[in-house]
């Protein structure tokens, strides 16, 4: 009799237990924008016999594309060098030692731009790659306000988890109580980039070319957990 009694109470725990559980759903939302804000990156290789002299070409020519950009009213604070690099450069002969052959330096520049001036990303290639650069990189085109969209989004995902959690409380006849647990999955802007190193050649052929990006996705989803009313 005691063991029908223990048997019988676990099954009403775990009955209890699964009620406990209510509904969980998740809630998402996404958002097509066109980016406002544009990174370009490139940058000019240099060689020389020396480390010295591979260094200095570099600097001259970066230099000269500085000047270049911001005579074409690019803001200074928006030129930023994002990577430098400096390395020994080898022949291998077949069954010989490497031989050293010169010294290659590497300098990419991270130019923003912003608004109304992502039609000039034609113009600034074109502008760079007269003043001596000779390596593109990445175009990414993404938005200012990413964070402030993030939120938005985070919202919009609540109100249509909540919507979910009602359409499956009814369609089970069932009331839904109170919320008892949330949590956010992720909220993100997924930048559009474009690889164009590959393509240096024929980038260079039509700089002036307009480029047209897309729009731009942003996502969020969250996670809700909703006791059953009585």
């Amino acid at each position: 009799m005691k063991k029908v009694l223990l048997t019988l109470l676990a099954m009403v725990f775990l009955s209890v237990g699964a009620f406990a559980a209510g509904i969980t759903v998740s809630g998402t939302a996404e958002r097509m924008v066109q980016p406002d804000l544009a990174y370009i990156e490139l940058g000019v290789e240099t060689r020389g016999d020396t480390a010295q002299s591979a260094v200095a070409q570099n600097a001259e020519i970066m230099s000269r594309v500085m000047q270049q950009l911001q005579a074409a009213c690019i803001a200074k604070e928006d030129l930023a060098t994002s990577a430098f690099s400096l390395s020994p450069q080898y022949h291998y002969p077949k069954g010989e030692a490497p031989v050293l052959t010169g010294y290659l330096a590497s300098n990419l520049l991270r130019i923003t731009l912003r608004g109304e001036d992502l039609g000039r990303i034609g113009e600034v290639i074109d502008i760079t790659t007269e003043a001596g650069v000779n390596k593109v990189q990445n175009i990414i085109f993404t938005v200012e306000k990413s964070q402030e969209l993030e939120l938005e989004l985070l919202a919009e995902a609540v109100k249509n988890g909540k919507k979910k959690a009602q359409i499956m409380a009814q369609a089970a006849d069932v009331k839904l109580g109170k919320l008892l647990d949330l949590s956010n999955s992720y909220a993100s802007v997924l930048p559009l980039r474009m690889n164009v190193r590959e393509d240096f050649a024929v980038m260079k052929a039509a700089a002036s070319t307009p480029i047209q990006p897309g729009e731009i996705k942003i996502s969020a989803q969250v996670n809700l957990q909703y006791d059953l009313g009585n």
